[in-house]
């Protein structure tokens, strides 16, 4: 019996709750703050995206930041449901093994971002992986449980050291047909980074941007204090329930999590995170992990890296990086955080437990 249960990226926005107030009782808004934000919600690349805006008069901001979005999903995107099959993305995975193709210069970027991080996490990050979520298609309504042969056929396709990049000429070689480029992992972070971007440089001093799980808190909240972040239960379902929360401003929030996408085959779960190396989804003690640092584009890249590695070795893999906190969920309900945010973490559910 094959049972697909389909929790998409639309719903991966609740892998990090909205940006709560921080508890503070007074009434009091702040000067040039509004209390009721300029909000826009859309739906491109797949996933639910909010943004929020609270300072006075800076509503017009939105269509700005909305039109980078429209302007990066239409090049990096491979999602052939949201109509943008057509992207640069698309066109090199349509050319491996027969040409370069020269792409503009967002693009470039972020695939040479994608390349370095496949080399430094071992392969445990793996630009080259799109063949294989391909073959699974976990998040669409035709998801399966490949055959072991066909798993097996498909990881040669799997080596980011047959990628060819030439920054003089920009352009993008997958040396092998049938590789294939998949973003996805990364993609979100690049895209509200830029959205950051946007906001910053039109004078926006206060607000949330949420693509889809990937969350960046701008300044304060419209009380002028820190805004109260909620980390969803990795057990819950589509529950907007937290487990923990913490203070930020300033600061990107990424969750990834088994919850996220996935679909159940003859009575087993199979999530969306998968390990090049084996051509299955990840099987370690991660329920979920959070990263929490000062770009959403880190934050993509490190909560795979900590994903792939297990509590343990992640845990001490992410300790060693400097300006990356992270707070890992297990299966047996136990929360591990990193020195950083010791001390900086609330326990909202007597279910689990805060680990020293």
């Amino acid at each position: 019996m094959n049972t697909f249960k389909r929790l998409g990226l639309a719903f991966a926005a609740f892998a990090v709750l909205g940006a709560c107030q921080s508890g503070d009782s007074s009434d009091e808004i702040m000067p040039g703050m509004v209390a009721t934000p300029y909000s826009r919600t859309a739906y491109p690349m797949g996933t639910i995206i909010t943004l929020e805006i609270f300072d006075e008069g800076k509503g017009h901001v939105l269509d700005l930041a909305m039109d980078r979005i429209l302007e990066l999903e239409e090049l990096l995107n491979v999602n052939e449901e949201s109509g943008t099959e057509n992207s640069e993305v698309e066109l090199i995975n349509a050319n491996a093994g027969v040409q370069p193709v020269q792409v503009s210069e967002d693009t470039f970027y972020l695939i040479q971002q994608a390349m370095d991080f496949s080399h430094e996490s071992g392969g445990i990050f793996n630009a080259t992986i799109g063949a294989l979520t391909q073959l699974w298609h976990i998040g669409f309504s035709d998801a399966r449980r490949p055959a072991d042969a066909e798993i097996s056929a498909t990881l040669p396709l799997l080596d980011f050291n047959h990628v060819a990049l030439d920054e003089t000429q920009r352009t993008v070689f997958l040396e092998e047909t049938g590789m294939r480029f998949d973003l996805g992992a990364i993609a979100k972070g690049f895209i509200a980074d830029e959205v950051v971007e946007v906001l910053l440089d039109n004078g926006v001093t206060s607000a949330v941007v949420n693509l889809g799980g990937d969350l960046f808190v701008i300044g304060y909240n419209f009380r002028g204090n820190p805004r109260r972040i909620g980390i969803q239960n990795p057990f819950s379902g589509r529950s907007r329930e937290s487990v923990v929360t913490f203070l930020a401003s300033d600061q990107a929030v990424v969750t990834s999590g088994v919850y996220e996408r996935y679909f159940e085959y003859e009575g087993r779960t199979y999530h969306h995170i998968l390990n090049a190396k084996t051509g299955f989804p990840f099987d370690n003690d991660v329920a979920g992990v959070t990263i929490v640092s000062n770009s959403t584009l880190a934050g993509d890249k490190y909560t795979t890296l900590a994903f792939g590695l297990g509590v343990s070795d992640g845990l001490a893999a992410i300790e060693a990086l400097d300006g990356i906190e992270a707070i890992f969920i297990n299966y047996d309900q136990e929360i591990f955080v990193t020195s950083g945010l010791r001390g900086e973490i609330r326990l909202e559910n007597e279910e689990f437990i805060l680990r020293d």
